[in-house]
């Protein structure tokens, strides 16, 4: 990307990030895995944050961002051996994890977090 940025052109970055959380990323990596067989990794803010200053851009703005997305989100369209050890995951949590995670069921359908980031940078 910063190849193809002229000298002080902006960079804008708007994807799927995870929170801080230790457990909230171990988690949220292996429902994205079961979810999508070609998943690498969530990147947090602060590593999204030191990818783009080592290479060469300086961050000017970072947000983080949640959306309350349904479950469905994750089990469309996937394997359902995976969906499967999706809602086994799910459904082993333990209320504390339940609530970090924002896993509620609303009228029948599950709902959790979704974790992403806007980030603004300038090529330097």
């Amino acid at each position: 990307m910063r190849h193809v940025l002229v000298p002080n052109g902006r960079l804008v970055i708007d994807d799927r990030s995870i929170g801080e959380d230790d457990w909230i990323d171990a988690i949220m990596h292996e429902l994205d895995t079961l979810h999508d067989r070609s998943h690498v990794r969530q990147y947090r803010p602060s590593a999204w944050r030191r990818l783009l200053e080592d290479a060469g851009f300086k961050v000017e703005s970072a947000e983080p961002y949640v959306k309350h997305r349904p479950v469905r989100s994750l089990t469309d369209r996937v394997d359902p051996r995976d969906v499967a050890k999706i809602h086994e995951i799910l459904d082993g949590l333990s209320a504390e994890e339940k609530a970090k995670l924002n896993l509620i069921e609303t009228e029948g359908e599950r709902y959790s977090n979704h974790w992403y980031v806007m980030i603004a940078a300038k090529r330097i």
